[in-house]
């Protein structure tokens, strides 16, 4: 399947609050109504869990409703009535799990399966697509327009841990042997940049430069404790164990700040790697300096910006831990075919696109 679409919205319009079911009649109907609603799986017994795919934002509701999956017309009414919905089957201890309903990665699931755009059991399979990776995103009763940033997110990362997944597999070798090294660096890392908010961003892309693999990461480390978005990790230990198999270059840079949530008090430190050749390079600071040139302008600085080279980090045949005192020395260029990923606040993007740009 084309897990990646190519197009995500940022936030739904603000709905009413949803209603709970006011007796076994009220009940009765919203399971009635589910029927109209796409992506929904119907279980025999209410209390199986359920899966549903909703439209995350007005744009995507327009396109799929040119692809004749809604009889609604408002993307603020249909919110309301998903929330409504949702709440209902909550209250009567429904486990709901929710998925974005793309409307281009839709379109190419059809395609690929031979399924029919419009048919209900075609939105049902693509509800429960068990191709989607990781574990799914459970509905907890929140409002909708609350929720849908968040689920946008979860959604965009387990779509690159299942593009990298698949170039994995794809890739000559066992897929274990990137997976692991790409564990033992990714522990390095958080390890050599200590205490503090720490930013990760990673953009490989083919050496022709016609496809791209982006992954951002956030990660906090206060006395020796860590604290992670764990779908955010998993992303990126999958999208750099898939580009340290495919060999793809790239860069990754790290932003840190020391002063947990004030960045303004003790400014940001970047430091950068660069992929090479199955491995992660340290660049030399004025390496990393030209790199952030290189990013668009995204307004003043909150605080100082200190600029460091990369530290040295393990080789593929070593022990995980330990980096190596033979381990690379940091290069003086940025071994890259566009743009980086910029630390701060990556746009958004599937993780995987073709052309040069770089988003999220």
């Amino acid at each position: 399947m084309g897990c990646a679409s190519r197009q995500q919205g940022q936030q739904g319009q603000q709905g009413q609050p949803g209603r709970q079911s006011d007796g076994p009649q009220a009940c009765r109907q919203d399971w009635r109504e589910l029927g109209a609603l796409p992506g929904v799986v119907r279980s025999v017994q209410p209390v199986q869990p359920v899966a549903l795919a909703l439209a995350a934002d007005a744009a995507g509701f327009r396109q799929l409703r040119r692809l004749g999956l809604f009889a609604l017309d408002d993307f603020a009414r249909y919110l309301r009535r998903t929330e409504r919905q949702l709440r209902a089957m909550a209250a009567e201890g429904v486990q709901v799990h929710l998925r974005v309903l793309e409307a281009a990665d839709y379109a190419d699931f059809c395609r690929v399966r031979g399924l029919p755009l419009g048919e209900p059991a075609t939105r049902v399979a693509y509800a429960a697509d068990p191709e989607l990776a990781g574990e799914p995103f459970v509905y907890r009763g929140e409002e909708l327009a609350e929720l849908l940033p968040q689920l946008v997110d979860d959604h965009l990362a387990r779509v690159r841990i299942s593009v990298a997944r698949q170039l994995l597999l794809a890739a000559p070798g066992p897929p274990g042997g990137p997976a692991r090294y790409a564990a033992v660096l990714c522990e390095a890392l958080l390890a050599g940049v200590g205490e503090g908010c720490h930013e990760f961003a990673l953009r490989v892309a083919e050496p022709d430069g016609t496809e791209q693999l982006t992954a951002q990461a956030q990660a906090c480390v206060e006395r020796g404790r860590r604290f992670l978005a764990d779908r955010e990790a998993q992303a990126l230990r999958a999208t750099l164990a898939a580009a340290l198999a495919v060999r793809w270059p790239g860069e990754l840079l790290v932003r840190s700040a020391r002063r947990h949530g004030r960045p303004r008090a003790g400014g940001w430190t970047v430091r950068g790697w660069a992929v090479v050749g199955g491995r992660l390079v340290p660049l030399e600071a004025d390496a990393v300096r030209a790199e952030l040139a290189r990013l668009p302008s995204r307004g003043p600085a909150a605080g100082p910006v200190r600029v460091r080279a990369g530290f040295a980090l393990p080789e593929p045949s070593e022990p995980p831990g330990s980096p190596s005192p033979g381990s690379p020395e940091p290069l003086g260029r940025p071994r890259s075919p566009s743009a980086p990923p910029s630390p701060p606040s990556p746009e958004r993007s599937t993780g995987r696109s073709s052309g040069p740009g770089v988003g999220r």
